[in-house]
């Protein structure tokens, strides 16, 4: 493993490490893909609180956005990240067995 892919896993690491990011990706991993409005009703949270922790979402690479008219749908973008979710989601669902 090279210096460079070190830093995208912290990266995405840091960003995850916050709990209405992680709520926010697997929201968006649990219905495939996510726009902000559905984030902020499902959060019970600002929709600019929303959009700044989107955008770090954003910037670490882990989700990315189609604009579709007046609405961006946020899904993840990159199968690392999205087995680094499962991973967590799966953990999330056995513990409440």
């Amino acid at each position: 493993m090279n210096e460079t892919e070190i830093e995208n896993y912290t990266k995405v690491f840091a960003a995850l490490s916050n709990t209405i990011r992680l709520n926010i990706v697997l929201g968006i991993l649990k219905n495939g893909r996510c726009n902000v409005n559905s984030m902020t009703q499902r959060l019970g949270i600002s929709q600019a609180l929303v959009s700044q922790h989107v955008k770090i979402l954003k910037e670490a690479h882990i989700i990315e956005g189609t604009r579709d008219g007046n609405i961006i749908w946020y899904k993840i973008c990159s199968d690392r990240t999205m087995q680094i979710l499962n991973a967590i989601s799966n953990d999330l669902l056995n513990e409440k067995n």
